[in-house]
């Protein structure tokens, strides 16, 4: 086999290696391939599944152990000296080695290419070295050196982390939620620091993640990521490579559309809704659910605009404020707001059901002491009625002599509510009341109770002028 036709298989054959098998023959089938080639693609997934029987796989394994075998025979690579295997992936083997000159020691990661060197492999590996070279970053793995070797194959040495997969070390170290956004609060920092230079990484998965010992987050592989050019042609970077790992790719990625910064974005919210899996599964929350649904909806204009957006919006949902991804309703703003100063609103909602209370009957006085001044004495008197009576009730709730040390705006309308039902106040007295607790319990969360007490205010209400139509109508609707 040519070299130029292992280059034409090399994406399909890297994506379809990593598919299950009744889901690779549906993938071949939807490829642009004439028959022949076809087939020729499903032999090579055959002898990859085959590795013992099969020439090809032995050819490949010689290969890769040949070139090891004169590395080690060489005796080091530049400055450097392999120790032993790390790992391999679909494109590359990676050695840990060791600096064996300079004046000091130091333990790296050495990159090679494995098998075959083809030129779309060549290709990737030297602009992994470029995006590298241009990202600086404490939770990005970071390239130490490069070169090539006599024969013109391009190696990295990056820097080895002597940690943990995210997924295992969440499970061993971060039980909690908020420990696990803080490993992925660090991720997001290192996704926007490469976005900023224009660099989309496209394989974001917890496998290229690792944790060292000291806790600290470090990305990894940038083998497939993509430079953009943002003032070349948008057709020229709408095709790339459909090199991806199965589960975390956009949509766009599978389907080989245009990839953007938003592709990531996507991988991300795959990678956090794994992370926080086991973290959320006791008590589901459904802002979070809506932080995930935001960054893996289908649609890329509908996720977050780009990784700092995400990381804000996660900020926010940790200090209890309201996030973007939930509809900014306004008794959503109110729930968050009484959330995070609970004593303050309530010693407010105190004061304000007083005062809104005194300025609504002073003013509705005035209108009417206008009109009439039998009608103003009269109304004079609901008012001293309704005041004397919220004042009876505030003082029986007071902590001195009834509800303990503390005391709620929920425990004061509850009190309130309960004094007015039991007294048999005059109708023109009682009814306001009902009403102006009803809107309350509903501001309060309990729609329920608030409907009741509205009902009951608002039933058979004589109005005598156009401003207590509009409330009363308010209070119907």
């Amino acid at each position: 086999m040519t070299p130029s036709l292992l280059d034409r298989h090399a994406d399909n054959f890297a994506r379809l290696a990593g598919l299950p098998a009744d889901e690779r023959e549906a993938a071949i089938a939807a490829l642009t391939l004439d028959e022949d080639e076809r087939e020729l693609l499903r032999r090579l997934l055959e002898a990859d599944a085959d590795a013992a029987d099969d020439p090809l796989a032995q050819a490949l394994a010689a290969s890769a152990s040949a070139q090891l075998a004169a590395l080690e025979w060489i005796g080091r690579l530049g400055a450097y000296r392999l120790l032993r295997e790390l790992g391999a992936g679909g494109m590359g083997t990676v050695f840990l080695a060791e600096r064996v000159d300079g004046g000091f020691s130091q333990r790296v990661a050495i990159k090679l290419l494995r098998g075959f060197p083809t030129s779309e492999a060549l290709r990737r590996l030297r602009r992994e070295r470029q995006i590298l070279s241009g990202l600086e970053h404490p939770n990005i793995a970071r390239l130490l050196d490069g070169g090539e070797t006599a024969d013109g194959q391009p190696w990295l040495a990056i820097e080895f982390v002597d940690g943990m997969p995210l997924l295992a070390h969440a499970a061993a170290h971060a039980p909690h939620l908020g420990d696990r956004l803080a490993l992925f609060d660090a991720i997001l920092d290192a996704v926007a620091h490469a976005h900023q230079r224009l660099v989309v990484h496209r394989d974001l998965k917890p496998a290229n993640v690792l944790v060292d010992s000291a806790g600290t987050v470090k990305l990894l592989d940038f083998g497939i990521a993509m430079l953009l050019d943002v003032d070349g042609d948008a057709a020229g970077r709408a095709t790339s490579t459909r090199v991806y790992s199965a589960g975390y790719a956009s949509p766009e990625q599978r389907e080989g559309r245009t990839i953007t910064t938003a592709s990531d974005i996507y991988s991300l919210g795959v990678l956090l809704g794994e992370l926080v899996a086991d973290a959320t599964r006791a008590r589901p929350d459904a802002e979070l659910a809506g932080i995930l649904a935001k960054a893996r909806d289908a649609d890329p204009a509908r996720r977050y605009a780009s990784a700092g957006a995400f990381r804000d919006d996660l900020e926010r949902y940790r200090d209890g404020r309201p996030v973007q991804a939930a509809r900014m309703t306004r008794r959503y703003r109110l729930r968050k707001f009484v959330g995070r100063h609970r004593s303050g609103v309530a010693m407010a909602l105190t004061a304000v059901l007083a005062l809104g209370l005194g300025v609504w009957r002073l003013g509705h006085e005035r209108n009417r002491a206008i009109e009439a001044e039998v009608a103003a004495s009269r109304d004079a008197d609901r008012a001293r009625a309704a005041l004397a009576f919220l004042t009876d009730a505030f003082e029986a709730a007071a902590p001195d002599n009834a509800l303990g040390p503390s005391v709620s705006v929920r425990d004061l309308l509850d009190h309130a509510r309960a004094r007015l039902a039991a007294r048999k106040l005059d109708a023109s007295v009682a009814q306001p009341l009902q009403r102006l607790l009803g809107n309350l319990y509903d501001e309060l969360g309990d729609p329920l109770t608030g409907a009741e007490l509205l009902a009951l205010g608002s039933a058979n209400v004589e109005v005598h002028d156009a401003a207590e139509a509009l409330a009363l109508a308010r209070d119907h609707d």
